[in-house]
């Protein structure tokens, strides 16, 4: 089927008691997203990735934690790389596309007409403006719109992804020794470095997958 992982460790490197409480002192340790395949019962173990595709096959073991979606405060490469900016027309779109580099490794800017086609087709959602990006003469809030390809976006702190695998059955442990895998393995031994050094839960998981 294809589906993939578009993964980003995010982290909270303030000294505040509770993590993740504003946008302020998050951060992605990562600037564009790890792209991770392999088993697809990974993907179900994380998200219900493949499952996705059998909303009423009840066969299906589903993820212990179901998609949640976004985390309300979240980094700015992660929003940068989940969904486009919209602008009127085609000039602002060579503009924007032309011209801010600044934004990679964001996706590109599309018009109005193209993101209201994508929602109504039902592959896409309207994001609001948590970020305010350099425009013209000052900083805008410019309405967002979702890759019409991903899907099932949501996040996981490191318990939750250990009880999400156990969940299936899964080990990271036997991961590493497949080369199809390895790449998440390595992803959760450096969401444990971070922890180490900074205290528990100070990393999670954000990421979506797509079609």
């Amino acid at each position: 089927m294809g589906t993939s992982i578009h993964a980003f460790i995010e982290v909270d490197y303030s000294e505040q008691s509770m993590p993740f409480v504003t946008s302020k002192t998050v951060s992605a340790f990562n600037d564009g997203e790890l792209l991770l395949t392999g088993n697809p019962q990974v993907l179900d173990a994380l998200g219900d990735g493949v499952n996705y595709h059998f909303p009423g096959d009840r066969s299906r073991k589903r993820a212990l934690h179901s998609p949640r979606g976004l985390p309300p405060m979240l980094s700015f490469p992660v929003f940068n790389r989940f969904a486009h900016i919209i602008v009127k027309g085609d000039t602002d779109v060579h503009y924007f596309n032309s011209n801010l580099s600044w934004l990679s490794p964001g996706l590109p800017a599309v018009t109005q007409e193209v993101a209201q086609r994508w929602v109504d087709d039902g592959y896409s959602i309207y994001i609001g403006c948590p970020w305010r990006i350099v425009f013209g003469a000052g900083k805008v809030c410019k309405e967002r719109v979702s890759h019409p390809d991903w899907h099932s976006p949501s996040w996981l702190t490191l318990p939750e992804i250990f009880d999400s695998l156990d969940y299936f059955d899964l080990s990271i442990m036997e991961m590493k020794d497949d080369q199809r895998e390895m790449m998440f393995p390595i992803v959760v031994n450096v969401m444990e470095q971070i922890e180490a050094k900074l205290g528990d839960g100070r990393t999670r998981l954000v990421f979506w997958f797509d079609n």
